[in-house]
């Protein structure tokens, strides 16, 4: 009987809760690195703290993914008792600091032609919209009313403000950016798996990575669309909760997203890459 990979990732996050805490004390402890950024600084000073923060989200992302990659080695297994539970939630944090030294370099490697990827992507798609922005003459203003204005003030914006085909054009520039942010999510999903299950050098794991998106790309694309779709209930429902008194929530809940997605594509990843006496889950929904 095939098992869907959304709901035994689900479970084994479940039953393995603790791999959630190094998120959260990483997410604070990378919010007073980066404080300094904000202040008034020299160019240099400035340098500096941005290679300081990364390094600090470089060293967490590698004891934190290792921490994942020990919660999948559980997977498939039955607990008798709660102490046999609380033995491996246990091993799962005490795989935290040799994870950070084992795949520090690497995933630094990796994640920084990530931010390089990204960036590019970016700045590709930015000339794009620019250049249909001025052959359309749309509003200049349009971002500023954006950034700094209510969903209602933004809609009577664009009533006043935008031609029938203005509008439309502004459609196809947010729909080709989705499309874009879809498609590079894809190419980039199994690039953290595969640096933990597919060999320590960064190259070989990106290579290793790419192989993997085409080999499975009907999973790829599934999973993305899964997150996509998780993601945008959870935006939708964050409008609703907006009141300083039920934060909390909203930041909560991101968290257990994040850690889903990411426990769902190492499960993926790692049960289609390792001999497994358990069968892996199958990307089904």
């Amino acid at each position: 009987m095939k098992r869907s990979l959304f709901r035994e990732a689900f479970i084994l996050f479940k039953n393995n809760h603790m791999v959630i805490q190094p998120l959260f004390i990483g997410i604070l402890v990378l919010m007073f690195v980066v404080m300094p950024l904000s202040a008034n600084m020299s160019f240099m000073g400035f340098i500096f703290t941005l290679i300081i923060a990364f390094l600090c989200m470089t060293a967490f992302l590698s004891g934190w993914y290792n921490c994942v990659k020990t919660t999948v080695s559980f997977y498939g297994k039955t607990y008798e008792n709660p102490e046999q539970r609380n033995l491996n939630n246990l091993e799962i944090l005490k795989s935290f600091f040799p994870g950070v030294s084992e795949y520090m370099l690497p995933v630094t490697v990796v994640t920084g032609i990530y931010i390089a990827l990204a960036y590019g992507v970016f700045e590709l798609y930015r000339v794009f919209a620019v250049k249909l922005f001025l052959a359309n003459n749309l509003p200049k203003d349009f971002l500023t009313v954006v950034n700094n204005s209510s969903q209602a003030e933004i809609a009577e914006f664009l009533k006043n403000n935008f031609t029938p085909e203005q509008l439309e054009t502004l459609v196809l520039i947010f729909a080709v950016g989705i499309l874009v942010l879809f498609v590079f999510h894809i190419f980039v999903l199994w690039f953290a798996p595969a640096v933990y299950y597919s060999g320590k050098n960064p190259f070989i794991a990106i290579l290793e990575a790419t192989k993997f998106t085409f080999k499975n790309f009907t999973a790829s694309i599934l999973i993305v669309s899964v997150m996509f779709l998780l993601n945008i209930v959870l935006s939708v429902f964050n409008i609703f909760l907006d009141n300083q008194y039920l934060a909390f929530i909203p930041m909560f809940l991101s968290f257990l997203y994040c850690m889903y997605y990411v426990i769902t594509v190492f499960l993926y990843y790692g049960t289609k890459n390792q001999d497994n006496s358990v069968s892996g889950p199958e990307c089904n929904g």
